[in-house]
């Protein structure tokens, strides 16, 4: 046995360790690269019908506050804000009930005032700690865009959705945005007291718990469509439509608020202009917030100690074949003794491809998080092609 021979298991060890943390860097990257969203949507799809922990959908109520604008004078002109004072009368009304929590998706940055706003913000402060409003990153200035009122920053969490020169379509939801924490995050934190945190550079962690801080958001509805569901039922309310115009319920208010928002939580936002591009079309924010929160309330970023014990299973056995150059599935006795030639071919077809793809399938199953394939995939081709290359012998 030659010394390369005898350390092939050390190589083998060291690659199994370098492709993982590989991956978690990889998975934790804002975009999908290379990933095939198709296995794990049906998959979830799956999971929603039979699982206990299904979409929070009963127990959120969405208000659209898109049809709610004013015209004001800023210094860039005149520009279209959501008016302040529909949004007041509702925070008030939700304020006397039983509310869950209240997340504002609306911009109140300085510039766009009205005699109004104090008058609106008092209301805000007052629903502290079970309220939370938008903030966004200016990227020209690395800062963050003032807020009309300062005094509202410690109820304020980023809403902003990245894109880069190669992607302007929504894809994954970053928690932890410019150092702080994203709406879904913050509605986690306040409702549950648990945070993700950076460890180290790259690395997250939810308490104890190695974590991801950039998930794929499984979409489970199309709010971009007519805005009621197959059962006749809203999938959000207008504002002022609905709440407080001349054909709403006005009258019964008193008595439908109670129920309709007790133990809920409340979003409030734009679902008809605000809307980002998804695999499933547009979508509007304030609904992809909620969504990022339930992946996180399901505990969807979590990496457990035995999901990584499956990822170290599958790709030492990958790589312990490409340094021993060996198929391992003919240690199957029924495969080693076969002599049909049907099933050598078979055998032959299965690459990395199908190997981690049914792991990924597995592993969704199993933790509800998807097994990178198209980084691992790439590895293993290239350091397959290096070690032939190397260890060829004319």
């Amino acid at each position: 046995m030659t010394m390369r021979t005898k350390f092939r298991w050390l190589y083998t060890f060291f690659a199994t360790v370098s492709l993982l943390v590989l991956c978690y860097y990889h998975d934790n990257y804002a975009y999908l690269f290379g990933e095939d969203t198709t296995l794990f949507t049906a998959l979830e799809t799956h999971l929603q019908r039979t699982s206990s922990s299904v979409f929070i959908r009963d127990s959120v109520v969405f208000i659209n506050t898109g049809y709610d604008l004013q015209l004001v004078d800023t210094e860039h002109g005149k520009e279209v804000i959501t008016h302040r004072q529909h949004l007041s009368q509702l925070l008030q009304d939700i304020a006397k009930t039983d509310y869950k929590y209240v997340l504002v998706d609306i911009r109140f940055e300085q510039g766009d005032t009205t005699s109004d706003d104090a008058a609106l913000f008092d209301v805000i402060k007052s629903m502290s700690p079970k309220i939370m409003i938008a903030k966004h990153w200016d990227y020209n200035q690395k800062r963050d865009f003032p807020l009309a009122d300062s005094s509202l920053n410690s109820l304020a969490a980023y809403c902003d959705y990245t894109s880069s020169l190669f992607k302007t379509a929504f894809e994954k939801y970053q928690y932890v945005q410019n150092g702080g924490a994203s709406a879904a995050l913050r509605v986690y934190s306040d409702l549950t007291g648990k945070m993700v945190h950076p460890q180290f550079p790259g690395i997250f962690r939810d308490g104890h718990q190695l974590c991801l801080n950039s998930l794929f958001l499984y979409i489970p509805e199309d709010f971009s469509k007519s805005r009621m569901r197959w059962n006749g039922k809203n999938k959000y309310w207008n504002l002022w439509e609905d709440f407080y115009g001349p054909y709403s319920i006005a009258e019964e208010r008193d008595a439908i608020f109670p129920d309709m928002f007790r133990n809920k939580i409340i979003v409030i936002g734009d679902y008809v202009n605000d809307c980002h591009d998804t695999y499933l079309g547009k979508q509007p924010g304030p609904y992809l917030h909620l969504l990022a929160y339930d992946s996180l309330r399901r505990g969807k970023h979590i990496i457990s100690f035995w999901y990584i014990l499956l990822l170290s299973v599958i790709y030492y056995a990958l790589f312990y074949q490409i340094f021993n150059q060996v198929r391992l599935i003919y240690k199957i006795p029924f495969v080693r003794k076969s002599k049909s030639r049907l099933v050598h071919f078979l055998i032959s077809l299965v690459g990395y491809t199908f190997i981690l793809a049914l792991a990924s399938g597995f592993a969704y199953i199993l933790f509800q998080r998807p097994v990178s394939i198209f980084l691992p995939t790439i590895i293993f081709s290239i350091v397959d092609t290096f070690y032939k290359y190397t260890h060829y012998e004319a």
